[in-house]
């Protein structure tokens, strides 16, 4: 087992951590108070378990459009999917909520000052990431359209390895 590096953030009461290397995680409450450790086979565990159903779910994304009604061409589908994006933002926060509560931990902190504005342009960006999805399936199928729509990947890859410098040094 190495040392833990890790490089933390603090802005007001939160505390962020980005871990580089080692086995072990450092994580803090958001006084400063408390040092807990995870280790990262567990994190990997939840990542992979996390990444298995996006793709899970990404992947089955645009099948209940094949089963609306034929007169729900695609962009019409928007409305009903808004809603249920925000039917499940809250059971989400509200899940959450109720995890911080009975395992004793309060509700980290908003910051709606620093978040709002990059959170509404990531929402603006995939809002309109997700029209062109509908309309590239309208127009090519979902069996054409819906891989082409995965070149996602290779964008968000670019990102995190040229500007996030995400990956240095060898593997």
């Amino acid at each position: 087992a190495g040392a833990a590096y890790a490089v933390t953030m603090k802005s007001g009461d939160s505390l962020c951590d980005d871990t580089r290397s080692g086995d072990f995680k450092q994580l803090m409450d958001p006084d400063g108070d408390e040092v807990k450790y995870k280790t990262k086979e567990n994190s990997k565990f939840v990542g992979l378990a996390c990444a298995a159903y996006v793709g899970f779910a990404n992947g089955s994304l645009m099948t209940p459009l094949k089963y609306a009604n034929k007169e729900v061409k695609g962009l019409e589908y928007l409305v009903s999917f808004g809603i249920g994006a925000a039917l499940a933002t809250v059971c989400l926060y509200w899940g959450y909520y109720a995890f911080r509560t009975a395992t004793g931990r309060p509700m980290p902190p908003w910051h709606w000052d620093v978040a709002a504005k990059p959170a509404l342009l990531t929402g603006l960006l995939w809002s309109a990431g997700n029209v062109s999805s509908i309309l590239a399936i309208q127009h090519l199928g979902l069996a054409v359209g819906w891989p082409l729509v995965q070149c996602q990947l290779i964008v968000s890859t670019v990102w995190g390895i040229v500007y996030y410098k995400e990956v240095t040094g060898a593997a």
